[in-house]
């Protein structure tokens, strides 16, 4: 993937999903730097870090939830 977000998005995305569950990043200049990605490219960054990525029709915002692994406790 040529796109990255920076790391100061990635810990925050990953403190809200490790705190509450869920990320919603709503911020313009966050947004841009996801929609970058593309929607696979988004769902991808999400996998690689245990979250799913959900894109709100017009984009915004986008979610970032804990992924659960099957077996684990809901």
């Amino acid at each position: 993937m040529s796109n990255v977000p920076p790391d100061a998005l990635v810990h925050k995305i990953a403190a809200a999903v490790n705190e509450t569950g869920r990320c919603n990043v709503t911020l313009p200049a966050e947004l841009a730097v996801l929609h970058q990605l593309g929607d696979a490219g988004i769902h991808e960054f999400a996998g690689r870090h245990g979250w799913t990525a959900i894109i709100h029709l017009g984009g915004e915002p986008i979610e970032f939830f804990k992924t659960v692994q099957t077996g684990e406790p809901v």
